[in-house]
């Protein structure tokens, strides 16, 4: 068992926030019942699991027997709040199937004029060799964002960027708080969110202007029709506040190894060409790029972007793996009980 105090949080936060993992949350835990350990933290008992057959189940065959929990919608909501990382159930289904459009990844000409605006950028920084030094991207990226080059929300860019970064620190230490992310708030927070929903209000509003319900479908470049997510969603709600939930959900980010890295970049080349001389760019040609998209599924595993998520049983149910002996019976789960996953795994 893991210690159960406030104080215990201390050093787990403070590893967080220096990227370190704390070896007593985890040390010795994996080694018994095949992958499935019980942790107590602060108020409630979770058993935490990296078993990829019970992690399956819960997100496939067994998915409407665990909910997100109120403990989640608690800590995210103040920034977030309903939508498809809060919501479960009729309410998830009626948000995912309105904000996800099959066709939605293959039209990518939105996103060149910005791309090409942040390579312009980048490009006085390459050196004599070709290569560039290590520089931070994330800030290039925030600026790249259609929308952001607006001059009408009434702010700066980096006014949204340091508001949207302080937002999502502070929500990432609230879950970690589980039921009592409460206590771990402040002034800043407020501000921060209050800043971040001032910039998703403002598209908000002009897609009701706009009337985007019946635009939800434009013609895009190539005469492709391009859907206009936004607009989707006006057309089952009209409430602001509801509509600035979903667009905050909606946008929620090799150089070591030179031989993998100069691999990589020939294989991008040869199939798309280089700058200056680029070749078409489709969602078909990115995932048929064998090596890009092995590299991508490599980053994701060693660095997924969510390591570690909770689900809560929404009635008695099982689990594959776990009870018994050996563990590799089936564990009872009590409704109520949360449980946390290692994508690891």
């Amino acid at each position: 068992m893991a210690p159960t105090s406030l104080i215990a949080m201390r050093p787990r936060h403070k590893n967080s926030t220096a990227k370190n993992l704390h070896p007593s949350e985890f040390a010795g835990h994996w080694e018994w019942t095949i992958y499935c350990a019980v942790l107590q933290l602060i108020r409630r008992k979770h058993i935490r699991t990296a078993n990829p057959t019970n992690i399956q189940a819960m997100l496939a065959p067994q998915f409407s027997d665990f909910s997100l929990g109120p403990t989640r919608r608690g800590a995210l909501s103040p920034r977030l709040g309903t939508g498809v990382f809060t919501a479960d159930g009729e309410q998830w289904k009626c948000i995912y199937t309105s904000s996800i459009h099959k066709g939605q990844g293959q039209d990518l000409d939105l996103e060149e004029t910005h791309v090409r605006n942040m390579m312009s950028i980048l490009e006085p920084l390459i050196g004599a060799t070709g290569s560039i030094e290590e520089i931070d991207l994330l800030p290039y990226f925030f600026r790249s964002l259609p929308g952001l080059q607006s001059t009408a929300i009434g702010g700066s860019v980096s006014k949204f960027v340091t508001a949207f970064d302080i937002g999502q620190r502070v929500l990432a230490t609230r879950t970690r708080f589980m039921d009592c992310y409460w206590i771990y708030d402040s002034q800043e927070f407020c501000d921060a969110c209050r800043v971040v929903h001032e910039f998703a209000d403002h598209f908000v509003r002009l897609a009701l202007s706009k009337d985007l319900r019946q635009a939800a479908f434009e013609k895009g470049g190539k005469n492709k029709e391009q859907y206009i997510s936004l607009g989707a969603l006006t057309a089952y709600t009209q409430d602001v506040v509801q509509l600035r939930y979903e667009l905050l959900h909606y946008s929620s980010t090799l150089p070591a190894i030179p031989a993998r890295y100069k691999k990589l970049r020939d294989a991008i080349i040869a199939d798309f060409g280089i700058y200056d001389h680029p070749t078409e760019i489709s969602f078909s040609k990115l995932k048929g790029c064998k090596y890009l998209r092995y590299s991508n599924y490599e980053s994701l595993c060693i660095y997924p972007v969510v390591p570690i998520n909770a689900r809560q049983a929404t009635k008695d149910t099982t689990l594959p793996r776990g009870g018994g002996k050996d563990g590799q019976s089936p564990i009872f789960i009590p409704k109520g009980s949360t449980w946390d996953y290692s994508v690891h795994s």
